[in-house]
C-alpha cells in the first residue's frame, strides 16, 4: 500500500504547481527554433515559425520554463495556459502609440506599435489586444514582429504604396535568427473578416 503521507504531499506539490500557474505566469511569443524540447509552446494557426511559450514563478526567487512535467502535475493543457493569459488583467493598460512619434521621424504613411503607459513594451500583447485592435481600426491589420519584445501593425490596404511600404518595414528589420531576441522575419495579417492571422510572406 503507498505512503498515504507521500500521496499528501504529492498532492500539495500539484496545487502548488497549478495556483502559480494561475497567479503567476508570464507569457511570451518565441521564435519555433529557440524553444527547448520539453518546454510547452502553444501554436496561434496562421502565424509560423512561432508559438505561445510560458514561465512561471514557483519561488520568489526564480522564474523557470513552463515544461510539459509541470504542466501534467497540475493537470492543465497548452490551451488552459493560453485562456489563463488572454483571461488575466495587464498589469498596465494598453496604448496603441505611433511608430513615427517614437522614433522622432515623419512618416507618410501611419505605422504602429502597442505598449503599456510605462512605455513597456512586448510583441504577445498584440495577440492578447487583437479584440481592442479591431475595433480601433476597423480593418484588418499587418503585422511585423521586429523582436520578441515588440511589434509593428499597419491597417490594411490593397495599393502599390503600401506593398513598397511593407518591403521597406521588411527591408529595415529583418533580422539574424541567431541574434538575442530574434522573433521573425515573416510577415504576417490579422483578416478581420476571417477572424484569422495568416502568414503572408
Amino acid at each position: 500500500m503507498a505512503d498515504n503521507s507521500t500521496f499528501i504531499e504529492l498532492m500539495n506539490v500539484n496545487d502548488h504547481v497549478r495556483s502559480c500557474l494561475e497567479h503567476h505566469l508570464q507569457t511570451y511569443l518565441t521564435a519555433d527554433a529557440r524553444i527547448p524540447g520539453n518546454t510547452v509552446r502553444v501554436q496561434i494557426p496562421g502565424l509560423e515559425g512561432i508559438s505561445l511559450t510560458f514561465g512561471v514563478e514557483l519561488t520568489p526567487e526564480k522564474e523557470e520554463w513552463v515544461t510539459e512535467t509541470l504542466l501534467s502535475m497540475a493537470g492543465y493543457t497548452g490551451e488552459d495556459l493560453k485562456r489563463i493569459f488572454m483571461d488575466a488583467p495587464d498589469a498596465e493598460p494598453l496604448e496603441v502609440r505611433r511608430f513615427a512619434d517614437m522614433i522622432g521621424k515623419k512618416m507618410a504613411y501611419p505605422i504602429y506599435v502597442l505598449s503599456d503607459f510605462c512605455a513597456n513594451f512586448s510583441a504577445v500583447s498584440v495577440i492578447k489586444a487583437m479584440p481592442m485592435l479591431k475595433e480601433q481600426f476597423g480593418k484588418s491589420l499587418y503585422i511585423y514582429f521586429i523582436s520578441e519584445h515588440a511589434a509593428l501593425f499597419i491597417p490594411y490596404e490593397d495599393s502599390e504604396r503600401m506593398q513598397k511600404l511593407l518591403d521597406h518595414v521588411i527591408k529595415s528589420y529583418t533580422s539574424d535568427p541567431g541574434k538575442e531576441g530574434f522573433l521573425s522575419n515573416h510577415l504576417y495579417l490579422y483578416d478581420i473578416g476571417e477572424g484569422c492571422y495568416k502568414t503572408l510572406r
